[in-house]
């Protein structure tokens, strides 16, 4: 007799219901992966709009912070004292403000301009000088823009300076055109040097301040001896 024989047979019955019971169990495995992977994904799509929104949120927020600013309705010529009607507050991107600026009319208000502002232009402190009272010497304050950084730092407040306007080394057939005097001892009232070049502001006369306002030629200032 055959060892097979000895075993017992499984009723039909019973082998179709074990049958059925692993194919349920393969199909809730199946199902609880499925759900798990659909969840997955669903996570990894919510993270991604969160981020995208955060990161619209945030440019929508650089773009969007203002700050009044001072700015000149106007062109302003060099050594001009500012008045009101020279500047206007106005609303720009905080990201946009250079360091330095105005947030408000009275910060420029009776200030020297340095050099041209253009309309438009945001006036900062790099761009102003502030006046001193002359009492009533009967002299102006001018402002001289320096394009030799060299020369604005040899003299200081309280220093007097000829000035000189001069054509930078221009040559004729009779050769070098020498400098010609604009002003004479006058009294330094304030400096600021820069990299390329600064600003000194003179105590002169009303002649002298219309002569030095008129030279089209590079201005040099020498020192007076004591």
């Amino acid at each position: 007799m055959r060892a097979n024989s000895l075993r017992p047979s499984i009723p039909k019955p019973l082998k179709t219901l074990a049958k059925l019971v692993n194919e349920t169990d393969r199909a809730r495995v199946n199902s609880a992966f499925a759900l798990l992977s659909l969840k997955r994904r669903m996570i990894a799509a919510l993270l991604g709009i969160l981020g995208v929104l955060v990161l619209v949120g945030m440019s929508h927020g650089a773009g969007s912070a203002s700050v009044k600013t001072l700015v000149a309705t106007t062109d302003i010529a060099s050594g001009e004292v500012i008045i009101s009607k020279d500047v206007a507050l106005r609303d720009l991107p905080i990201h946009l403000v250079a360091d330095g600026s105005f947030h408000g009319i009275n910060g420029a208000v009776g200030q020297i301009a340095v050099g041209a502002i253009r309309r438009g232009e945001v006036i900062t402190d790099a761009r102003v000088v502030a006046p001193l009272l002359l009492g009533e010497s009967g002299l102006v304050a001018i402002a001289i823009t320096m394009n030799d950084s060299a020369n604005a730092q040899l003299v200081h407040a309280g220093d007097r300076v000829d000035v000189l306007a001069g054509q930078g080394g221009a040559v004729t057939g009779n050769g070098a055109v020498p400098a010609r005097f604009v002003a004479s001892d006058v009294e330094v009232l304030s400096t600021k040097v820069h990299e390329s070049g600064g600003v000194v502001v003179l105590a002169v006369s009303t002649t002298d301040a219309q002569a030095i306002a008129g030279a089209d030629d590079r201005i040099t200032l020498v020192m007076r001896g004591s």
